[in-house]
């Protein structure tokens, strides 16, 4: 027997702990006596679902079968680790001065051991190398000194003409509108729209300065000139014809507009609902889940004692996320002054407002109800501004039907990712939150192009550097150009995973391709002006 000696505070301790015990059985208790035990009771649709109702009983399961459904990736335990030179690499990296190495380690154990080919950075699978001197900026059309370029692509790339591409003149922008069925081409002083060869229409663009930058998302495009003019147009169609139409609403130019960003959404984010099934529950507060459950649960006691009208049971429920988002267009503006304005498209309303985006600030918050738009900022601001000023702006969407949008923000010698979350307040109900991502970004490091026309001078500064790609290899994001190149990636189980590729030096600019030779592949420019042609079946 064992003789305890207690002194009074003890046991009031010891028997204030059981009366708390005692009390959270009794809570506990409570929440189990409301739980349904009949299945009429049930009301949740994805219970439903699992245990049937009166109408559609459960199925009884006699036997089971068992399949891998997915499996994660992992290199350990390692035994030996050996380094030594790639296998395969392409002919045109042999001269490199620096050797790129990879590392073999053994893996795993027993049956499931195997040899992992570790390496740092993507290495291009070259096709061909063609050297196209003069050339700054690629699409389908090339630029070549202060002209245009057109090249067909086939078994070979081969240089054609009458194509109905304007080449007396630079090219700022190329692409596709209307379901990839038209061609559109914007020169620093006109607007084509082309279908195939056929020239479908021509737009002069006579506003007194010359065009530099352009951004699209069909069926809308958006033009900025030197002094930071913005005009947005849009492609219709009515009867078999298709024409551009510039938009009645325009933009003020005061402070000037720095860069632009045309984005379409099919997120559902953009939006100024919360959709009804939105929680403001932080993932990482597991208290206030419970509490919220515990609410739950006496909710259904409640609800048991005094049933309200049985409401309507939708089977199936899952399907609606299955469901896309109808699209929704909007134009990222950027001015002088840093601050970043977002526009809602095609009728031009103010939905989103930041200040000062150039600092780089963990959380971008709206700020239309707090700031003035025509507040003047001092001179110690300006001149700050002026030092990290944004240099180009990039909004996409990566993932199932562009479910997780991203806003890339370039600057001279920075770049900063960030990822819009959903925020009960405000007038666009979402935030955006920055990234940490391991992407050192440096600028190109070439010299500009010898040039007397200043115009395509000013088209040199403007030259795209954030290239988002759609299908290459089956992926999707972007590449970052620069004298230290990166690929951007979204994984299929939702990872945003960075890549450099930094064993060909400095990358000038950058596109997709695909063709009989190069499936699913990609070109870029390197800074000895050699166009590559890379095939991905080996990257």
């Amino acid at each position: 027997m064992i003789q305890m000696n207690l002194q009074a505070k003890d046991r009031k301790l010891i028997m204030g702990r059981g009366v708390q015990i005692q009390q959270m059985k009794k809570v506990m208790d409570s929440l189990n006596d409301c739980m349904a035990s009949d299945v009429l009771d049930i009301r949740d649709p994805e219970e439903l679902e699992v245990y049937g109702n009166e109408k559609q009983p459960g199925v009884q399961i006699t036997s089971y079968v068992f399949e891998v459904c997915d499996s994660l990736l992992n290199i350990g335990p390692c035994g030996n680790i050996s380094i030594g030179e790639p296998a395969f690499l392409s002919e045109e990296f042999n001269n490199n001065p620096d050797l790129d190495l990879e590392l073999v380690t053994t893996a795993g154990y027993g049956k499931n051991g195997a040899l992992c080919v570790l390496q740092r950075t993507i290495r291009p699978q070259i096709v061909t190398t063609f050297t196209l001197p003069g050339c700054s900026n690629m699409w389908t059309v090339k630029i070549r000194r202060d002209g245009t370029m057109v090249l067909q692509t086939g078994h070979e790339i081969n240089e054609i003409d009458n194509t109905g591409f304007a080449t007396h003149c630079p090219t700022v922008y190329a692409g596709n509108l209307g379901n990839n069925k038209y061609i559109v081409q914007v020169t620093t002083v006109a607007i084509r729209l082309l279908h195939g060869a056929k020239q479908l229409q021509h737009v002069p663009m006579d506003i007194g300065s010359p065009i530099v930058h352009v951004s699209s998302a069909d069926p809308y495009i958006s033009l900025m000139t030197t002094d930071g003019q913005v005009i947005t147009l849009m492609l219709r169609e009515a009867r078999g014809v298709a024409k551009l139409v510039v938009s009645k609403s325009t933009l003020a130019n005061n402070p000037p507009v720095s860069t632009i960003c045309m984005y379409k959404d099919t997120s559902g984010l953009f939006t100024n609902k919360i959709p009804e099934e939105f929680t403001q529950i932080p993932p990482h507060k597991w208290k206030m889940k419970m509490i919220c459950y515990m609410e739950k649960q006496i909710l259904k006691c409640h609800l048991s004692i005094f049933p309200p009208p049985k409401p309507k049971v939708y089977y199936n429920w899952w399907k609606k996320y299955l469901t896309p988002n109808k699209p929704t267009y909007w134009l990222f503006v950027v001015r002088d002054n840093s601050n970043l304005e977002i526009y809602s498209i095609p009728d031009f309303k103010l939905s989103f407002y930041v200040t000062n985006l150039c600092f780089g600030y963990k959380v971008l918050v709206d700020s239309l109800e707090s700031v003035t738009l025509n507040q003047s900022i001092s001179t110690s601001d300006s001149h700050i501004q002026h030092n990290y000023q944004v240099k180009e702006l990039l909004m996409i969407g990566l993932g199932n039907n562009g479910s997780r949008p991203l806003l890339l923000v370039r600057l001279d010698n920075d770049l900063y990712i960030y990822e819009v979350f959903r925020f009960p307040r405000g007038n666009l109900k979402l935030r955006f939150k920055k990234l940490k991502l391991n992407i050192i970004y440096s600028p190109n490091m070439t010299g500009r192009i010898d040039t007397e026309n200043s115009d395509f001078f000013a088209i040199q500064e403007r030259i795209v550097k954030l290239r988002y790609f759609d299908n290459i290899s089956g992926y999707n994001g972007v590449f970052i150009c620069g004298s230290n190149p990166h690929w951007l990636f979204l994984t299929s189980r939702g990872e945003l995973r960075t890549h450099a590729m930094v064993i060909d030096g400095e990358v000038l600019s950058f596109a997709a391709f695909n063709n009989i030779n190069c499936p699913q592949g990609f070109l870029y420019f390197n800074k000895k002006s050699e166009l590559r042609e890379v095939s991905c079946q080996h990257t």
